[in-house]
């Protein structure tokens, strides 16, 4: 039984309140993306967010039997991918309250072969059928687990087929199998031990994270050399971010209580985010009128965190049937 880090949970809370923020930047039925505050939030965001959720992924993956594999990660995965996806396909096609129209062919379509609206999933699958063979070639051969990350890197980007999500499989696997190896040194226990540093030391850490994590951001262009310029970029963010938990010492303090939670039902606020957002920008722009972009932001972004959470703890939760369509799993942790 493996041990459980709640910095993980922690910076899952992180990472989905990111993504949150993000999709707030609406673009119907007003659109505030032209907004300069609004673009650099946006294109901060997008620099590492979703790598962070796979470099995640891959901290928490160890070596198992691989039909074991296949048959948790359906269940976690692949069951509320199709139900939410299917969901999706009927809004998209019989209502007007969504971003486009489209059929219920063209639809299946994208589900089945394309990753569909919840393309995360569909690619975190995928990278899991191939993680057994990955944990296999790092413990018998680093040096080839370590090539494989730097090809994958200069393949970044360059590979469009959209076909099985080829392109996004390629484009975040090294982050995955970076994660993977963050956690066979240890990173975890070392920031949550930090709690005991001098504060001098922890504050080192982050800064010099955050300092080199900004830097590679204002630089980063899409060419073979900066695809590595992004990549240590969004790890030195990722160090970041985990040692700025070593500070949270009161882990009842509202905002640390939201983080863990948060990140603890990540999955679930991701799944929601959509129905949520549709909710909360019909209320807030067409309902009540408001143009104000960093309103309209803080609105969408509040109701859609505790929306979402609310929703798991009094309505999910409670009812076995929901719980696994939502791809709540109970924990094996020590």
């Amino acid at each position: 039984m493996k041990r459980y880090y709640l910095s993980l949970d922690f910076l899952r809370g992180i990472a989905i309140t990111l993504m949150i923020i993000g999709h707030s930047i609406i673009v119907y039925p007003i659109d505030i993306s032209g907004n300069t505050a609004c673009q650099i939030i946006h294109n901060f965001i997008y620099y590492f967010h979703m790598e962070f959720f796979f470099i995640l992924a891959g901290m928490c993956e160890s070596k198992k039997r691989y039909l074991d594999v296949v048959k948790k990660k359906s269940k976690r995965l692949l069951i509320p991918y199709f139900f939410f996806g299917i969901m999706s396909i009927i809004l998209h096609s019989y209502s007007n309250l969504v971003n486009g129209n489209e059929g219920i062919v063209s639809g299946l379509e994208r589900l089945f072969f394309r990753g569909g609206d919840y393309w995360f999933l569909y690619v975190l699958f995928e990278i899991s059928l191939l993680a057994p063979i990955l944990l296999l070639i790092k413990e018998k051969a680093k040096v080839v687990y370590l090539v494989i990350i730097v090809v994958l890197l200069l393949l970044s980007g360059r590979i469009t087929n959209e076909f099985l999500c080829i392109n996004y499989v390629l484009n975040y696997l090294p982050y995955f199998m970076l994660g993977n190896l963050l956690n066979d040194i240890g990173v975890c226990e070392k920031a949550e031990k930090a709690y005991e540093k001098k504060i001098i030391n922890k504050c080192l850490v982050v800064l010099i994270g955050a300092v080199l994590g900004t830097v590679c951001f204002v630089f980063y262009q899409n060419n073979y050399v900066n695809v590595f310029l992004h990549f240590i970029g969004v790890f030195a963010w990722f160090i970041a971010a985990l040692f700025m938990i070593s500070f949270v010492k009161n882990k009842e303090k509202i905002l640390a209580k939201y983080m863990f939670l948060a990140g603890k039902y990540s999955l679930q606020m991701y799944l929601f985010n959509g129905y949520l957002m549709v909710l909360a920008r019909e209320l807030i722009v067409t309902f009540c009128g408001v143009s104000n972009p960093y309103v309209i932001m803080l609105f969408i972004t509040l109701s859609n965190c505790l929306g979402a959470l609310l929703i798991v703890e009094l309505v999910i939760k409670k009812v076995k049937l929901f719980s696994g369509l939502c791809g709540i799993m109970e924990r094996n942790i020590s």
